[in-house]
């Protein structure tokens, strides 16, 4: 129908339907949703994008990796306004990437999948678009519709790539003395010369990250698990003073051990374990 003769229709609906509950106002445009109501909020058909980033400014990203975002239109979700047929165009264009358009049609809503490509980091995305919908009676945008007269583009900004999260690492791990006597502990007159007391063991980690030292002891071919130590770790060289003692109330008894050392990052990932021998004498 013309113009004219489609706002007299709308008002003569209108008037009929005043005995009705008033129906809730047309929402505003956002980042990612464009209202296609007609004035005073009658028909709330609408465009809206899903599958970009909203950061929190409100302003929309995709990665350049991302090969796709996807565009709806839709009739309102009104009783007897779903049936239309709906006609949809979008075109797609970035700065040395080339232009891509595509259409379609359909009953009740159009849904597009939208390539992206070519787009680098800094630069933007600008999606154009069109719609049609109650069997092409209702244009989008046009000057019936106030939220949207004029072709309003979404905008999807192309940033960086987040790096990918990685386990961390645990590498040169050494001790300062691979046979030791605990603090206190008598030794035999006869052994010279005297075994150091303690050691200390150093490691580089790749993050900041939690680390656990186990404790197993080996004898007569059996390895039993004695306790473990836990604390955090920081970038680069660590070093642990170690004497025996796993805890307020319990120490290593001499004997061969093994040491093995994990660290976990923020995001639960694990180290591969980094093991050293080292003996407790008496």
């Amino acid at each position: 129908m013309t113009a004219p003769r489609m706002f007299v229709a709308l008002g003569a609906v209108l008037v009929g339907m005043a005995w009705l509950p008033v129906q809730p106002a047309s929402a505003d445009n956002t980042a990612t949703f464009r209202d296609c109501s007609f004035v005073g909020g009658l028909d709330p058909d609408f465009v809206e994008l899903s599958g970009a980033k909203l950061d929190s400014q409100g302003k929309l990203s995709v990665t350049p990796t991302q090969n796709q975002v996807t565009l709806t239109a839709s009739e309102s979700s009104d009783p007897g306004d779903s049936m239309g047929h709906d006609t949809f165009t979008v075109t797609v264009s970035a700065p040395n990437a080339p232009v891509r358009r595509l259409s379609g049609a359909g009953t009740g809503r159009v849904v597009l999948s939208v390539p992206l490509a070519g787009a680098a980091v800094g630069s933007a995305y600008t999606i154009s678009w069109s719609a049609t919908f109650d069997n092409g009676n209702h244009a989008c945008p046009s000057s019936a519709t106030p939220q949207n007269t004029r072709s309003m583009p979404f905008v999807l900004n192309v940033v960086a790539s987040s790096p990918a999260s990685t386990p961390p690492t645990v590498t040169q791990v050494r001790q300062s003395h691979r046979a030791w006597r605990e603090k206190g502990v008598a030794i035999s007159p006869s052994r010279k010369p005297k075994p150091p007391v303690g050691t200390t063991f150093s490691f580089i980690l790749s993050e900041p990250a939690r680390v656990s030292f186990a404790f197993r002891w080996k004898q007569g071919g059996r390895t039993v698990n004695q306790g473990t130590l836990s604390f955090a770790g920081h970038t680069g060289l660590n070093r642990v003073s170690f004497g025996g003692r796993i805890s307020s109330s319990r120490k290593l008894k001499p004997g061969r051990f093994t040491l093995v050392i994990t660290a976990t990052n923020r995001s639960a990932q694990r180290s591969q374990p980094r093991s050293i021998s080292f003996m407790i004498v008496k």
